[in-house]
């Protein structure tokens, strides 16, 4: 009988193994569906909050004017007269904002020059939404931690 030492290629155990192991990285690394779009609202959310606080600390710390203008697609920060930034959501994401207010203005010692208001960041595929809310007396800007269910 002759010896086959010098065979070239694995056996079906080690072709088992390897599988097994990119099947666990996988589950491990690609993000679930629900949850990762979770995350894309929330990071959005994240974000106009942050920008919106940019705004009352801008009007706050230096002369001239600064405003975000929402829309429901977009949202722009303008100083002066010039656009200093611009996000464009995705299309299945909406703001949606009480009429009236389609503009964030601070007065310079940080309140709300229309009074308070809440917008909300809405996935309308995922039917989640995310609320920001403006105090009113304070200039104040809330970010709700959870995620609503619409």
């Amino acid at each position: 009988m002759k010896d086959n030492f010098g065979s070239k290629g694995y056996t079906l155990i080690e072709l088992m193994i390897v599988i097994a192991i990119l099947g666990i990285m996988g589950g491990i690394l690609i993000p679930r569906g629900s949850s990762y779009q979770k995350y894309r609202l929330k990071v959005y959310a994240e974000q106009l909050c942050e920008d919106i606080r940019f705004v009352r600390h801008w009007n706050m710390n230096n002369e001239g004017n600064c405003h975000l203008a929402l829309s429901t697609q977009h949202y722009r920060i303008v100083k002066n007269t010039a656009i200093y930034k611009r996000v464009d959501l995705p299309l299945k994401y909406n703001i949606y904002f009480t009429q009236g207010k389609e503009t964030l203005r601070f007065t310079s010692k940080g309140v709300p020059r229309m009074g308070g208001c809440s917008i909300r960041i809405a996935d309308t595929k995922l039917k989640a939404s995310m609320e920001i809310t403006v105090v009113p007396a304070s200039g104040r800007v809330l970010l709700k931690d959870e995620i609503i269910q619409n």
